[in-house]
């Protein structure tokens, strides 16, 4: 029976890892520019990421990226951002993507 139950556990543990990170509401209204802004208030540097060496194997190139630019829109509105300029992302590679992440500023735009 224990060997049922660690069976059953694992296979949750791996399906929870191919989803990627949710977007909160207020996240996904967040705009992303493509250039610095002039008439705005940065508001810190943030970072978002989706994977690692066990779950990456089991979330297809496209969650990852997803999950990683969900998780850097919640970082950003924690920090009461309504803007976002993506300064870099890094894909760790090795046959397919392990993990992606992206790093940004965040800012408030008047």
């Amino acid at each position: 029976m224990r060997i049922k139950t660690l069976l059953t556990l694992i296979s949750a543990l791996a399906l929870s890892a191919c989803v990627g990170q949710s977007i909160k509401v207020e996240a996904a209204q967040i705009k992303m520019l493509n250039f610095e802004p002039t008439a705005c208030q940065l508001l810190g540097e943030v970072y978002g990421t989706q994977g690692n060496i066990v779950t990456g194997l089991f979330t297809t190139d496209e969650e990852l990226i997803a999950g990683a630019k969900n998780d850097i829109r919640n970082n950003a509105l924690a920090l009461g951002a309504d803007s976002l300029l993506i300064t870099r992302t890094n894909p760790n590679r090795t046959e397919r993507l392990d993990f992606y992440s992206f790093y940004g500023k965040a800012y408030k735009c008047l």
